[in-house]
Order: structure tokens, then C-alpha cells, then sequence
């Protein structure tokens, strides 16, 4: 009869002292643990080492390759790594490095919404702190910045900055203002000092506020950067808010066109430039646009573009997002990551021998492994560490529709742009953000986005709205 000696739920078998019918010992090659399942009321074993998937039957003493449909049997030395695994990383290590990351499956950091609002509360008064910080410390004249920001000479630049602003004159309950035109102002002028002469930029501030002259914080800033008002006085408008919100995109539009750049870049007061935008901004102009004009016609490429967006929310560039390149992209990356380690495995860790089949396995087994691991991070995490390697890296998708933080139009299709806008009228059903879906196809031209995001939305209090938005959405 059979001498079995197992342990745990598994019926982990020792075979020291295990034999046939026949009195026979089983071989000593195959006496690790392992599990033991019972097939058709024959005890069948998997053995483990560098032999194929096979089966003991002990009735026989016959070695046989499982082919059966109806049993599935699993290494115990594969399962118990299995658990171990991925026990530490989706219950220890994960967790622990990405309670901080949103978007991420395990964000944590926020209990609740006021948390969330009190914490980027927080972080917006210590951007605007080292904001004041650097524009007492600027060691140029307020006239060299307004004749040109980054040339000793002044000269056509290839892109206008407008930055577009209005007042926010709510104060909270907790004292808190906002001051999103100066962090976004001088973060421009700081990474513009750090660029080179040969990519001459001019950064301006566009304010469509209703009431120019209150608007202190445009005022303050207007001693260092050129400032272009709306209007020139107090104005009474209809209580359309998103017909302004379009007539004052166009009029940002049409004065940026007014400094002859050969790329108009239009950008919201909350959206804050990282510290490599301008570097990824010179990298599409020059590598994926093209930025060559010759008596103010755009060569094919420049044609060919209606516009490029440079921020998209992170709530929607996750991987469960809608987006033709997302599952094709996560398939990719798990399916790269699988194929190296199993090939490091197979070369390194003394499994020269592997089978074919047993290498397919275990790189399904890791290709599994990644996938759960991409969607538990979140794909805006793992486009960011492009950032850390190159502008190269950065990728130029078609545009999902929605939002206009950060906009690059060519000259030309800036124009196009201010003739199709005066056709249209907004209402709270029609934003600007609908013309904008509808201009491509109409100018038979592409529209891009570029990935991962190169700016931050720091408005946490909304001036179309009149309200703080949900932190999370941001």
C-alpha cells in the first residue's frame, strides 16, 4: 500500500519513505515537495527540476506527460513562490510606495475631500511663496524681459507664451486666495533663463478680466512681463459665461498672432509648466512639427497640424480610459517586462534545460504579473518616468477631446482657428472646447496630445465655475 507523509492543505508529499504496490522506492530525482492531486482514483504527482511537466501513476510505476483537459495541476515549489510574490508586492510594497501616487489603485494619502482641498491648499501657498522668492531674485532689468525674454537681442520668436488669465476674487473660509498667474508667470520666466538663444521665446500675459485695474496680481506683474488687457475699464458683460470664456480665447488668439511668432501657445493661469516643458516644447516644434516657415507659408508638416495639446487630466490617460493606444500600450509594456525576465531567468538561474512549454508558462505567468502590476500603478506614473530620461521619449498621440490648459497652434492654423470661432456661439451646453474637437476634422488637418503631460493643473478653485473643484479630478 502507499506510504504518504503530507503536509498542509495541499498534501505536500514526503517521499522519504514513499513506495509502489510493488515495494518499489520512488526514484530519489523526483522527491521534492510537491502537490499531490487525484485524478480518476489514480494518485497522480507533479515533479519538479528540470524535467518536463509529467506524472507518477503508482499503480504502474509508468512515467506519462499530462494531456488531459480535465486536470489542472500546479507545481507547489511554482505556487508557493506564486503567493510569496504576490503577497509582497499588492499587499506590502505597493502599497506602501503609492498610498501618495493619485490615480493609483492604492491611493490613500486623502481620507476625504476636505483633506484633499486642505492639502493642495498647502502646496499652492508654497509654490507661491518660492514664486515671490524668484521675482525679487531676477537679475534682469523688467524692459530686457518685455523686449525679449531669452535673447540679449531682440528678434522674431519662434513661439508666443499668452498666458490667460482673470481675476479670482473669492477668498475661503480659511483665508485662503489663490495666486495661480503668479506661480504660472514665473515658473515661465525661470525655465525661459535656462534656455538657449537659438529657441527665442516671448511669454506675455493675456488678462480678459472684467475689471483690468483690480486685478492686482496682473498688475504687480505687468513691471516684469507685457501685459494685454481685454478691456480697458470696468465692463458689464451678458451672463453667458462660455461665450466669454470663447471671445476671450480668441482675443488672446488674435494678440499673440500680433507678435509674429511662427506658434502661438495659448495657456490657462493654472496650468503649471514642469521643469522640462520648454525643453519637450522645443523638441516638438523642431523634430515633430517642424518649425521651418518660408514667407509666412508652414512647410507640409506645419500644414498638416490644426493644433497640439500639451495636458490632458490624469484621470483620464489611465490605462481603463478611453484611448485607441491604451491597451495596446499596457499589453506592450507587460509583455516586454515578462520576456526580459524570463529570458534572465532562463539564462542565470540555472534553467538552461527549460522547456519550451515550461518558458511559455512561465512567461504568461509573468506577463500576468506586469499587467496586474501597471494597472495597480497607474499609467500616468509610469509615462512619468520618461521625464527622468528624455524629451526623446515623449509621445505624440491623437488628441482625445476635452480641455485647453496648454494649446500649441501654428501661425496658420491659429488664423483658421479666429475665422471658424466667429461663427460660433456658446452656450452652457457649447464651450470652446467643442469648437475645438470640430476645427480639425472641418480643416482637414490632425490634432496631437502629448504624453505624458507636460504641465500641472493647480486651479483648484474654478473662475468659469465660481467654485473649488473636487481634487481629485485635477
Amino acid at each position: 500500500m502507499y506510504s504518504l507523509a503530507t503536509q498542509g492543505m495541499f498534501g505536500i508529499i514526503d517521499f522519504s519513505n514513499l513506495t509502489t504496490e510493488s515495494g518499489s522506492l520512488i526514484p530519489s530525482s523526483v522527491w521534492e515537495g510537491l502537490l499531490w492531486i487525484t485524478y480518476q482514483k489514480q494518485l497522480l504527482f507533479v515533479f519538479a527540476g528540470d524535467q518536463d511537466l509529467e506524472t507518477y501513476d503508482m499503480k504502474t510505476n509508468y512515467r506519462q506527460v499530462v494531456k488531459t483537459r480535465s486536470c489542472i495541476i500546479v507545481k507547489s515549489s511554482m505556487f508557493r513562490w506564486s503567493i510569496l510574490l504576490y503577497g509582497i508586492t499588492f499587499l506590502v510594497m505597493l502599497p506602501v510606495l503609492c498610498h501618495n501616487m493619485k490615480h493609483s489603485f492604492y491611493f490613500s494619502a486623502w481620507k476625504d475631500k476636505k483633506e484633499g482641498i486642505a492639502s493642495l491648499q498647502i502646496l499652492d501657498k508654497q509654490r507661491f511663496q518660492l514664486a515671490k522668492e524668484f521675482m525679487k531674485g531676477l537679475n534682469m532689468t523688467s524692459q530686457q524681459w518685455k523686449n525679449h525674454q531669452n535673447t540679449s537681442k531682440p528678434q522674431k520668436p519662434v513661439v508666443v507664451i499668452s498666458i490667460i488669465t482673470q481675476s479670482r476674487r473669492r477668498a475661503f473660509r480659511n483665508g485662503y486666495k489663490s495666486y495661480y498667474l503668479t506661480q504660472t508667470a514665473m515658473k515661465f520666466l525661470e525655465l525661459i533663463q535656462k534656455m538657449d538663444s537659438g529657441f527665442p521665446l516671448k511669454v506675455f500675459i493675456c488678462n480678459v478680466d472684467i475689471d483690468p485695474h483690480r486685478y492686482s496680481e496682473a498688475l504687480d506683474l505687468g513691471r516684469a512681463m507685457d501685459v494685454a488687457n481685454r478691456f480697458s475699464e470696468l465692463t458689464l458683460l451678458s451672463s453667458n459665461a462660455k461665450e466669454k470664456e470663447k471671445q476671450d480665447y480668441m482675443f488672446c488668439l488674435n494678440k499673440s498672432l500680433d507678435y509674429d511668432g511662427d506658434f502661438i501657445f495659448l495657456v490657462e493661469d493654472d496650468a503649471l509648466p514642469l521643469d522640462d516643458a520648454l525643453h519637450v516644447l522645443k523638441h516638438i516644434v523642431e523634430v515633430h512639427v517642424g518649425s521651418k516657415f518660408v514667407s509666412d507659408r508652414a512647410t507640409p508638416r506645419v500644414q498638416r497640424t490644426a493644433f497640439i495639446k500639451f495636458y490632458h487630466p490624469d484621470r483620464l490617460l489611465q490605462f481603463t480610459s478611453a484611448g485607441i493606444e491604451r491597451i495596446p500600450e499596457l499589453v506592450s509594456l507587460a509583455a516586454l517586462l515578462s520576456t526580459v525576465v524570463t529570458a534572465f531567468q532562463s539564462l542565470f538561474l540555472a534553467t538552461l534545460h527549460m522547456s519550451v512549454q515550461k518558458m511559455h508558462h512561465l512567461w504568461s505567468y509573468w506577463f500576468i504579473f506586469f499587467v496586474l502590476v501597471s494597472l495597480c500603478v497607474g499609467r500616468t506614473h509610469l509615462l512619468r518616468l520618461r521625464q527622468f530620461l528624455s524629451p526623446h521619449l515623449y509621445s505624440l498621440t491623437p488628441t482625445p477631446s476635452c480641455c485647453t490648459q496648454a494649446v500649441l497652434y501654428p501661425r496658420h492654423s491659429a488664423r483658421s482657428l479666429l475665422h471658424y470661432m466667429e461663427t460660433k456661439t456658446c452656450n452652457n451646453t457649447y464651450a470652446k472646447d467643442h469648437i475645438l474637437d470640430e476645427f480639425p476634422g472641418r480643416e482637414h488637418m490632425m490634432a496631437y496630445l502629448v504624453q505624458p503631460n507636460v504641465f500641472e493643473h493647480i486651479g483648484l478653485y474654478s473662475a468659469l465655475r465660481g467654485e473649488i473643484v473636487d481634487p481629485l479630478i485635477l
